[in-house]
């Protein structure tokens, strides 16, 4: 069943049902014209673009750090290094290609189940992802999230802060999760909400790319520095902003919080960080007995 009302936009039941105020908490969410509606406080969430805006009035704050001329820059330019970064005809394109082929395989041997996409941006999971119909994404760039709907009108997605997910306690199967932790300031918080949100015996498939390795530092020279580093930006220090968290810090961090199922590399299968340029986890709830 969809909820609608009048001109309103279409929110599918399955999705309304897993959402809840990230105000007072409060589930049972109403759709109301061109809004989402809180029974709790009352509060309404409107929709702009199509797109659900559940994010609350004061998010954490960003360190100041974030306010560098250099990072600011970088951040302006996410569709040109976005089409730079997925262009099939390259080599760039086929390594980040990787991650995402690599999250499907794992998602194909899973039973299935209502699906967050979690960070999904632009959509570049989207052609990935083992059933859209049962799939929903979330991500807190409302440009980044137009872009997706221009793209795929019928994918359900919501402008959340994976730090304060808009979403019930256990309440999906599966969270896919592709190149977004390695930006997350509070890393903690966001694989709390992840682990909240998820239901017990669910699945948490997410690709990394092997930042800070010997391997990864020389193909931004080789690549992305040469193509990225003119006209005055410092593309080094931006990227050093960007991705807040290295490979060895996210692995640690991962751990602390689920129970890693797989771990794979990409492109060799040795497992060294040094030596790859992606790495993709299968995760469980810590608590689950292996």
């Amino acid at each position: 069943m969809n909820h609608t009302h009048r001109s309103g936009p279409l929110v599918p039941e399955k999705f309304l049902a897993v959402l809840r105020c990230p105000s007072c908490r409060a589930s049972g969410l109403t759709v109301e014209s061109e809004s989402l509606a809180c029974p709790g406080c009352g509060r309404t969430y409107p929709f702009q673009s199509g797109v659900a805006d559940l994010v609350v009035d004061l998010p954490l704050s960003p360190p100041r750090i974030c306010e560098d001329p250099h990072y600011r820059r970088w951040v302006s330019s996410r569709f040109q290094a976005h089409d730079y970064f997925y262009d099939q005809t390259s080599l760039v394109g086929r390594v980040q290609r990787a991650g995402h082929l690599a999250v499907r395989r794992m998602a194909e041997e899973l039973p299935e189940g209502l699906t967050l996409d979690l960070g999904c941006g632009t959509g570049a999971h989207y052609p990935y992802l083992r059933n859209p119909a049962q799939s929903f994404g979330l991500d807190i760039d409302q440009p980044s999230l137009e872009r997706l709907k221009a793209l795929y009108p019928d994918f359900f997605v919501v402008r959340g802060d994976a730090y304060n997910l808009p979403l019930k306690d256990h309440s999906v199967s599966c969270i896919v999760n592709v190149y977004n932790l390695e930006h997350m300031v509070f890393l903690d918080h966001a694989l709390e909400e992840m682990a909240r949100v998820l239901v017990q015996g669910g699945d948490v498939l997410i690709a990394l790319p092997s930042e800070g390795s010997l391997l990864w530092e020389m193909g931004r020279r080789l690549f992305t520095a040469r193509r990225f580093g003119i006209g005055g930006l410092d593309y080094r220090r931006a990227l050093a902003i960007d991705h807040f968290n290295c490979i060895w810090q996210l692995d640690k961090a991962i751990k602390r919080h689920f129970r890693v199922v797989r771990r794979q590399f990409f492109p060799l299968r040795l497992p060294s960080f040094h030596f790859n340029l992606v790495v993709i986890y299968h995760c469980r709830h810590r608590d689950q007995e292996p």
